[in-house]
């Protein structure tokens, strides 16, 4: 393994406790619904379907909060001091569920939870972006994103095998542990260069590269950074005759003759538009987020017990949960070994297509009576693997990893804002959509979706692994259409 490597894996590894967290939490109503409609619930007063459909839809309006005020955190207090606070927000949320008795604290509960996750899902694209070296960069998203599959299946398992109690105080005390692991990580070179600390900076970017040495390689990179956040008229030339006191500014200044002045900030806004490349960028982004939460995960994910009694009462809701939860994690493993070799676009295309053809076998089975009632799992199992190879990890990677840095944290609260809406969209129309078209209908519609998605990504996706910013802004000099161009 090279040198840096294990740092950044075991950060992202910390990070993604966090997703965990998300994914755990993001299921939890599947299987506490059935208890707080039964004689036995913790709760005072009747539970309706009203309060079943808050349960679900009301921690996406807080995570598009989260995600909005996420930008202003990770700018004025860090991004490692910003996930201490979502972490201290969850463990708010998850006291509060321990102690709720009434279905109005719960629900307000779940909007602290989806508040704390959305300032975690916008900071860990930032995060993970900054600090990972470009060779493995795929490999440290995926294991932020890995966490989420894990976590959702540790929360149908606790579902299943723990008491109500028992699984509130389970998550609690990991919520508690993510936020004392953090104070043993460091934040991103880029972050403190961006607050004028060049000395923490270059520390932070040792740290990540696994040395004490300030050698050439990293002072290349570390100038590489400060060049690609500022503008040309952010920075002067240092005559020959000036002195720095600091040896490891000496050291730089030699190898990149520039020193970085302050300056009072431009316009995020008018730099986002004028800037046509990064703005087909986020389009493109933004538009293959969209048709990745619309292509139905989120809503069988939630409601994983209640669909498969519908679709097969035979069978054990509990296990089927389970095995879609272990699906997704079969399909969330291969990317991290595979997507810094294979590339993302080969995986984001063959993913969506798959999806696709899953997601309209699956449409048939249902209408017609074509095939076995264990035909429907499968296909649903099949699903699932396929939808996290690429649809699940690819939009994502590119959202972290494709923005010019001084418009960075704007992209990511818009693209993010994107996600939550539609998820919000997803599981406030699954239901009645079922109800309108029948399920046969409603995974007729994620499988063009999917389909949509799979032809947007041969005609306008790039590939980026391996590529820095400014090379991957250079593909989209001419336009959307990247058939054509080479990977590098």
């Amino acid at each position: 393994m090279k040198k840096g490597y294990l740092e950044q894996y075991l950060t992202s590894g910390i990070l993604g406790l966090a997703t965990f967290i998300c994914g755990y939490s993001i299921v939890w109503p599947s299987y506490t619904i059935p208890l707080f409609r039964s004689d036995l619930s913790p709760l005072s007063g009747n539970f309706t379907t009203y309060h079943q459909s808050l349960l679900g839809s009301v921690p996406m309006l807080g995570s598009l909060l989260g995600t909005v005020f996420g930008g202003l955190i990770a700018d004025n207090i860090g991004r490692k001091r910003g996930e201490i606070l979502s972490g201290l927000f969850n463990v708010l949320s998850c006291a509060l569920i321990c102690t709720a008795r009434n279905i109005y604290l719960l629900v307000a509960s779940r909007f602290i939870f989806g508040f704390g996750g959305g300032i975690h899902t916008f900071l860990y694209s930032i995060y993970v972006g900054e600090f990972s070296s470009a060779a493995i960069r795929g490999t440290t998203i995926s294991i932020c994103v890995f966490g989420y599959s894990i976590g959702v299946l540790s929360s149908y398992i606790v579902g299943w095998q723990l008491t109500y109690e028992q699984g509130n105080y389970l998550i609690l005390g990991i919520n508690i542990m993510f936020v004392i692991s953090m104070f043993f990580v460091k934040d991103t070179p880029v972050y403190y260069l961006k607050i004028g600390k060049d000395k923490e900076a270059l520390e932070c970017l040792k740290f990540y590269r696994g040395t004490k040495i300030t050698n050439q390689e990293v002072l290349d990179e570390f100038a590489e950074m400060k060049s690609l956040l500022h503008t040309p008229q952010q920075m002067i030339l240092l005559k020959d005759s000036d002195t720095i006191d600091d040896p490891e500014k000496e050291k730089l200044r030699q190898t990149t003759d520039v020193v970085v002045i302050n300056e009072s900030k431009a316009n995020v806004w008018k730099t986002m538009i004028s800037s046509k490349p990064n703005l087909r960028i986020f389009a493109v982004i933004s538009a293959l987020i969209f048709l990745s939460v619309s292509m139905g995960m989120i809503a069988i994910q939630t409601y994983a017990g209640i669909l498969f009694a519908r679709a097969v009462p035979n069978l054990s809701s509990d296990m089927c949960a389970i095995a879609v939860a272990l699906a997704n994690i079969a399909g969330s493993v291969l990317p991290i070994f595979m997507i810094d070799v294979v590339g993302r676009r080969i995986m984001m295309i063959v993913s969506a297509v798959l999806v696709s053809l899953c997601l309209a076998a699956l449409g048939a089975v249902l209408r017609w009576p074509i095939a076995p009632d264990w035909m429907i799992p499968a296909i649903i199992l099949l699903y699932c693997f396929c939808f996290q190879l690429g649809s699940a990890t690819v939009p994502y990677m590119l959202n972290a990893e494709a923005y010019l840095p001084e418009v960075k944290s704007l992209c990511i609260i818009l693209a993010y804002s994107v996600m939550w809406g539609a998820n919000f969209i997803m599981l406030a129309i699954f239901a009645p959509l079922s109800e309108l078209v029948g399920l046969d209908g409603t995974f007729f519609f994620y499988s063009g979706i999917a389909a949509i998605a799979a032809v947007l990504s041969v005609f306008v996706l790039p590939e980026t692994t391996g590529l820095s910013v400014d090379m991957i802004q250079a593909k989209f000099t001419n336009g959307f259409l990247q058939i054509g161009q080479k990977s590098k």
